[in-house]
């Protein structure tokens, strides 16, 4: 009996986009292939690395995976819209390169997406970050995803969860990730497509844990950090400006907790894994200040003279 073309087509359509991601890939990629929801499809693309990233992907075997290997940059909104348009899921999951999956992420994700209206256009989980280091991953802290009760709540107070989690039909009712701003789409293109489809559709948290990030010294985020500011200052004051708030709002105690938590999670787990005599893989600046934080303390007179006065 021939099965119809309607029931070979996936669900789920993982796409990634990888560049100069060799050491982590195939971790990556093992992650969305082993998960207990099988009816996903992998597309793959390599945004012309130069580490033999391309290499590793060709030696990895599975029907569902679909690799794209392309020999120019483009940054990652184009090619996470290129993937959108071989998409055949009605769902697409964003996975990033140097990240993994929980085992249970997709079926979790399916579950919740398939009983919410369609009005809901995003949803996302809780994510935990590891610090990379020789020994590989250590778990630093988990981020639960940001919840929203409205569109005004989202443009005072714009974060982004992940995993992402979209219905496809939605993101291309929006024409998928923007690219007409600074940077063109390589930098906060999560962000900006938020920001359009917040217009549109509703987000919904899933509170689990279902995705985990690799902080390493190569991350985007990092190379890139003092480009960022100006490229989220662009984004969201625009949406501001078309919504008609003001530019510049009032902090809130939310607002400033939201950055507080990461920063302090994040050099929580740097300090523990230097004092555990760990070499941190992440910037020579933050690991040579870990590790002077810890020699430090280390040197500092014990006991009640230490805090008395004079």
């Amino acid at each position: 009996m021939a099965v119809s073309r309607a029931a070979r087509r996936p669900a789920v359509t993982v796409a990634m986009t990888v560049y100069n991601q060799a050491p982590y890939v195939v971790q990556a990629v093992r992650s969305v292939l082993r998960q207990t929801y099988r009816n996903l499809e992998l597309i793959v693309v390599d945004d012309a690395s130069r580490d033999g990233t391309a290499s590793l992907l060709r030696s990895i075997h599975d029907p569902r995976l679909r690799l794209v290997l392309s020999q120019r940059n483009a940054g990652k909104a184009r090619r996470m819209n290129q993937m959108l348009r071989l998409a055949r899921g009605r769902y697409l999951l964003e996975v990033d390169g140097d990240d993994w999956l929980s085992p249970h992420a997709v079926a979790v994700l399916v579950s919740r997406m398939s009983r919410l209206p369609f009005s809901v256009g995003l949803i996302y989980g809780d994510r935990r970050y590891h610090i990379q280091t020789r020994g590989g991953p250590r778990p630093a802290m988990v981020r639960p995803g940001p919840t929203f009760r409205s569109k005004i709540e989202f443009l005072r107070h714009p974060r982004v969860g992940g995993p992402r989690f979209y219905r496809v039909a939605a993101l291309r009712k929006v024409g998928g990730w923007p690219t007409n701003y600074p940077s063109g789409g390589r930098l906060a293109e999560d962000l900006a497509l938020m920001l359009k489809l917040v217009e549109h559709y509703d987000f919904q948290r899933v509170p689990q844990v279902l995705y985990n990030i690799r902080r390493h010294g190569r991350n985007t985020t990092r190379r890139f950090a003092g480009r960022f500011p100006r490229v989220t200052s662009y984004l969201v004051g625009r949406a501001r400006r078309q919504a008609g708030l003001p530019l510049r709002l009032r902090s809130t105690k939310k607002g400033k907790a939201a950055g507080r938590f990461v920063r302090r999670g994040m050099a929580l787990g740097a300090r523990r894994s230097a004092a555990r005599g760990i070499r941190i893989a992440l910037t020579p600046r933050r690991a040579a200040a870990a590790r002077k934080g810890v020699a430090a303390r280390r040197a500092a007179p014990s006991g009640p003279a230490a805090s008395s006065g004079t």
